[in-house]
């Protein structure tokens, strides 16, 4: 449970402290682990740390991978991908769709809705949404029978199946006060493959994990010297491990 092929100064994969827009996202019984899978449209910019941090990092044993994540601007943005190696022409085909989006841009109109209703909000509002999801029977497809996930697509479940949604509200008050909220949800079920029930992988476990991030940041420049930064975050990781659905452990 974690990243047990990531090494910085020795260290092993429990003693890095992963950060995104300033809070830990590190696995609470684990440590180490990235447990929020994030979309790489969302990432603006990666920063990694191998020594001589400060104690702003006081979680840290050995290393820190420090994440921000992108803002909406005053131009409207927006794209749309699409991968998959089902048509088998160049190599094996492990049944793989991936789909993700991103949109960004300023929220003027909730600013002019709010000014109708005699609720004037001073500075601007800017927003960026992005999410993906990943379908994937893995090269070690255990053969096990998959539900149906969308009946008008006829799309089934995969082997591993991960979906990804975050969402980032920035409000410029002025430019020296600066209000962030965020929001970012990975869901992921998904079953292995066992060499010991390979004649009937029905009967293996199945699992899932769902993690949910919510952030509010503050940023405040008092003066040319002198400012502060206030962040406070909520992080949950629900885990889940059974058998049909049947024998869900607490």
């Amino acid at each position: 449970e974690s990243l047990k092929n990531v090494h910085i100064r020795g260290g092993r994969g429990g003693e890095i402290l992963f950060m995104v827009d300033g809070m830990p996202v590190t696995h609470p019984l684990y440590g180490g682990r990235d447990v929020l899978n994030l979309n790489v449209q969302e990432v603006e910019q990666i920063e990694l740390l191998t020594g001589a941090f400060s104690a702003e990092y006081g979680q840290a044993q050995s290393g820190v991978v420090n994440i921000t994540t992108r803002s909406g601007g005053i131009a409207k943005t927006g794209s749309m991908e699409y991968k998959s190696d089902r048509i088998d022409l160049l190599g094996e085909s492990f049944n793989n769709d991936y789909l993700s989006f991103n949109v960004g841009g300023p929220l003027s109109y909730v600013q002019n809705a709010l000014k109708f209703v005699h609720i004037p909000l001073p500075g601007e509002l800017f927003f960026f949404s992005s999410g993906n999801i990943n379908l994937d029977d893995t090269r070690m497809n255990n053969g096990r029978s998959r539900e149906l996930l969308f009946e008008n697509l006829d799309i089934y479940q995969r082997q591993n199946n991960e979906m990804h949604l975050n969402t980032k509200v920035d409000w410029n008050i002025t430019p020296k006060f600066k209000v962030t909220g965020s929001y970012s949800g990975s869901f992921k079920e998904w079953t292995n493959f066992d060499w010991m029930w390979i004649l009937s992988p029905d009967n293996t476990a199945q699992y899932a994990r769902n993690t949910i991030k919510y952030g509010i940041k503050v940023n405040h420049f008092i003066s040319q010297n002198t400012f502060y930064n206030l962040n406070l975050g909520y992080l949950e990781v629900d885990y889940q491990a059974s058998l049909d659905g049947k024998t869900d452990l607490p």
